[in-house]
Protein backbone atom coordinates (compact mmCIF):
# COMPACT_ATOMS: atom_id res chain seq x y z
CA UNK A 1 0.00 0.00 0.00
CA UNK A 2 1.69 3.54 -1.20
CA UNK A 3 0.23 6.87 0.85
CA UNK A 4 1.77 9.95 1.49
CA UNK A 5 1.68 11.89 4.84
CA UNK A 6 1.59 15.97 5.57
CA UNK A 7 0.41 18.34 7.40
CA UNK A 8 -3.49 18.65 7.53
CA UNK A 9 -3.49 14.99 6.25
CA UNK A 10 -4.20 12.59 9.22
CA UNK A 11 -7.84 12.79 9.26
CA UNK A 12 -8.22 12.25 5.60
CA UNK A 13 -5.47 9.34 5.83
CA UNK A 14 -7.35 7.58 8.78
CA UNK A 15 -10.90 8.16 6.68
CA UNK A 16 -9.53 6.37 3.48
CA UNK A 17 -7.51 3.71 5.58
CA UNK A 18 -10.83 3.03 7.34
CA UNK A 19 -12.16 2.36 3.86
CA UNK A 20 -9.64 -0.24 2.70
CA UNK A 21 -8.57 -2.09 6.08
CA UNK A 22 -10.11 -4.33 7.72
CA UNK A 23 -12.21 -3.18 11.01
CA UNK A 24 -9.19 -4.38 13.34
CA UNK A 25 -6.92 -2.30 11.99
CA UNK A 26 -8.85 1.10 11.48
CA UNK A 27 -8.69 2.67 14.74
CA UNK A 28 -7.54 6.25 14.73
CA UNK A 29 -9.65 8.05 12.27
CA UNK A 30 -12.26 10.78 12.19
CA UNK A 31 -15.09 12.00 9.86
CA UNK A 32 -18.37 12.49 9.16
CA UNK A 33 -19.53 9.36 9.58
CA UNK A 34 -19.32 7.77 13.04
CA UNK A 35 -18.29 4.18 12.31
CA UNK A 36 -19.19 1.34 15.06
CA UNK A 37 -15.04 1.26 15.89
CA UNK A 38 -15.15 5.35 17.26
CA UNK A 39 -12.32 7.91 16.04
CA UNK A 40 -9.77 8.85 18.08
CA UNK A 41 -8.30 12.47 16.53
CA UNK A 42 -4.44 13.80 18.55
CA UNK A 43 -3.99 17.23 17.99
CA UNK A 44 0.04 17.90 18.64
CA UNK A 45 -0.46 21.73 19.86
CA UNK A 46 2.70 23.51 20.39
CA UNK A 47 1.36 27.22 20.28
CA UNK A 48 3.43 28.14 16.53
CA UNK A 49 4.41 26.47 13.37
CA UNK A 50 7.63 25.86 14.39
CA UNK A 51 8.59 23.68 11.55
CA UNK A 52 8.45 25.79 8.76
CA UNK A 53 9.82 29.34 10.52
CA UNK A 54 7.42 29.83 13.45
CA UNK A 55 4.61 31.21 12.00
CA UNK A 56 1.40 32.28 14.21
CA UNK A 57 -1.90 30.36 13.03
CA UNK A 58 -5.39 30.74 14.19
CA UNK A 59 -4.64 28.53 17.38
CA UNK A 60 -2.01 30.60 18.69
CA UNK A 61 -3.80 33.85 19.49
CA UNK A 62 -1.88 36.22 18.11
CA UNK A 63 -1.54 37.39 14.25
CA UNK A 64 1.75 37.28 11.94
CA UNK A 65 2.73 40.14 13.63
CA UNK A 66 2.54 38.42 17.02
CA UNK A 67 -0.41 41.21 18.30
CA UNK A 68 -3.32 39.44 19.85
CA UNK A 69 -5.52 37.43 17.92
CA UNK A 70 -9.11 35.23 18.50
CA UNK A 71 -7.71 32.08 19.47
CA UNK A 72 -9.69 28.77 18.23
CA UNK A 73 -10.21 26.35 20.70
CA UNK A 74 -9.93 22.74 19.58
CA UNK A 75 -12.04 21.37 22.14
CA UNK A 76 -15.28 23.83 21.42
CA UNK A 77 -15.09 23.36 17.60
CA UNK A 78 -14.61 19.10 18.50
CA UNK A 79 -17.96 19.42 20.71
CA UNK A 80 -19.76 21.62 18.09
CA UNK A 81 -18.58 18.97 15.67
CA UNK A 82 -20.33 15.95 17.78
CA UNK A 83 -17.51 14.28 19.76
CA UNK A 84 -18.16 12.30 22.46
CA UNK A 85 -14.88 13.01 24.61
CA UNK A 86 -12.81 16.17 24.16
CA UNK A 87 -9.49 16.06 26.51
CA UNK A 88 -6.48 18.62 26.95
CA UNK A 89 -3.34 17.23 28.54
CA UNK A 90 0.49 18.35 28.28
CA UNK A 91 2.00 15.32 27.19
CA UNK A 92 5.77 16.59 28.13
CA UNK A 93 4.74 17.22 31.67
CA UNK A 94 2.43 14.37 32.23
CA UNK A 95 3.24 11.47 30.08
CA UNK A 96 1.49 9.08 32.19
CA UNK A 97 -1.77 10.63 32.20
CA UNK A 98 -1.40 11.27 27.99
CA UNK A 99 -0.81 7.33 27.93
CA UNK A 100 -3.92 6.64 30.10
CA UNK A 101 -5.94 9.15 27.82
CA UNK A 102 -4.98 7.30 24.15
CA UNK A 103 -5.21 4.07 26.15
CA UNK A 104 -8.80 4.79 27.02
CA UNK A 105 -10.36 6.31 23.99
CA UNK A 106 -9.00 3.53 21.62
CA UNK A 107 -10.69 0.75 23.90
CA UNK A 108 -13.82 3.04 23.35
CA UNK A 109 -16.34 3.24 20.16
CA UNK A 110 -16.77 6.78 20.76
CA UNK A 111 -15.17 9.90 18.80
CA UNK A 112 -12.44 11.12 20.82
CA UNK A 113 -10.33 14.50 20.43
CA UNK A 114 -7.33 14.75 22.97
CA UNK A 115 -5.26 18.09 22.48
CA UNK A 116 -1.34 17.52 23.27
CA UNK A 117 -0.24 21.16 24.44
CA UNK A 118 2.88 22.03 25.11
CA UNK A 119 4.64 24.77 23.83
CA UNK A 120 7.67 24.33 21.07
CA UNK A 121 10.64 24.29 22.79
CA UNK A 122 12.60 26.37 20.11
CA UNK A 123 9.89 29.40 20.31
CA UNK A 124 8.88 29.11 24.35
CA UNK A 125 11.03 32.01 24.97
CA UNK A 126 9.85 34.06 21.83
CA UNK A 127 5.72 33.26 22.50
CA UNK A 128 6.45 34.44 26.08
CA UNK A 129 7.87 38.07 25.19
CA UNK A 130 5.15 38.27 22.99
CA UNK A 131 1.90 37.36 25.20
CA UNK A 132 3.95 39.63 28.14
CA UNK A 133 4.15 42.27 25.45
CA UNK A 134 0.52 41.56 24.26
CA UNK A 135 -0.42 41.69 28.31
CA UNK A 136 1.36 44.98 29.05
CA UNK A 137 -0.17 46.86 25.59
CA UNK A 138 -3.63 45.52 26.99
CA UNK A 139 -3.28 46.78 30.20
CA UNK A 140 -2.10 50.42 28.74
CA UNK A 141 -4.92 50.51 26.68
CA UNK A 142 -7.17 50.07 29.68
CA UNK A 143 -5.81 52.60 31.80
CA UNK A 144 -5.52 54.83 29.49
CA UNK A 145 -9.80 53.89 28.25
CA UNK A 146 -10.53 54.52 32.18
CA UNK A 147 -8.39 57.87 32.53
CA UNK A 148 -10.36 59.11 28.75
CA UNK A 149 -13.82 57.75 30.78
CA UNK A 150 -12.78 59.54 34.30
CA UNK A 151 -12.20 62.70 32.50
CA UNK A 152 -15.15 62.66 30.51
CA UNK A 153 -17.26 61.73 33.59
CA UNK A 154 -18.56 58.39 32.27
CA UNK A 155 -16.88 56.42 34.79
Amino acid sequence: MDYMIDMGAAIGMGIGLRNVLPREQAKVEAGYNRPDTGHVVIILDNSITAMTGQQEHPGTGRHLDHSPAYKLDYGAIAKTAGFDNVYEVNQVKEPEEFKRLVKEALEKDELTLIVAKSPCILALKSILAWDKANKEKAEKALAESEAAAKKNGNF
